[in-house]
């Protein structure tokens, strides 16, 4: 079942469902996200428990992408990872992706304090989407630059 945001909707993902299938089959064979989102993708599956959960997100009826939330109670937090399709780029979803989830799922989860992303560090646009969503530079570990946003 979707789960209305505000422009966008998301849906935990579903192995049996052949359009959330073909969707991942599809982020995974595009050259242009290969490393990353193959590294996603292995792990795109049902979830298996509330506390890591994959989605395929949507604008209107059409996937556009995908987000998977790890929630970490006991340091309060949680921690995204998604991809917007490239044939989807250059028309602001993932701005409004992280804008809209970042509200959404601290809504939901009043009890977490903080959400944490890893960028690479030679992944520009993506850095960019961060900063423009609040979101400050805490520090680099390996090849990774770690965001965080502090609820308000």
């Amino acid at each position: 079942m979707k789960e209305k945001m505000d422009t966008l909707s998301v849906e935990p993902f579903q192995e049996n469902n052949l359009e959330h299938y073909t969707f991942r089959r599809a982020m995974s064979e595009s050259e242009d996200i290969a490393y990353i989102s193959r590294r996603f993708l292995q792990y795109l599956k049902e979830s298996e428990d509330e506390n890591h959960i994959s989605y395929i997100v949507f604008h209107e009826d059409t996937l556009i992408g995908y987000l998977k939330v790890n929630k970490e109670a006991l340091r309060k937090q949680m921690v995204f990872e998604y991809a917007i399709h490239p044939e989807h780029r250059k028309k602001q979803y993932a701005t409004i992706l992280l804008n809209e989830a970042t509200k959404h799922f601290l809504d939901q989860n009043p009890n977490y304090e903080k959400i944490k992303l890893a960028i690479h560090h030679y992944n520009y646009a993506s850095i960019k989407v961060a900063q423009k969503n609040g979101y400050q530079r805490e520090k680099r570990e390996d090849e990774n630059e770690i965001y965080s946003y502090h609820r308000r």
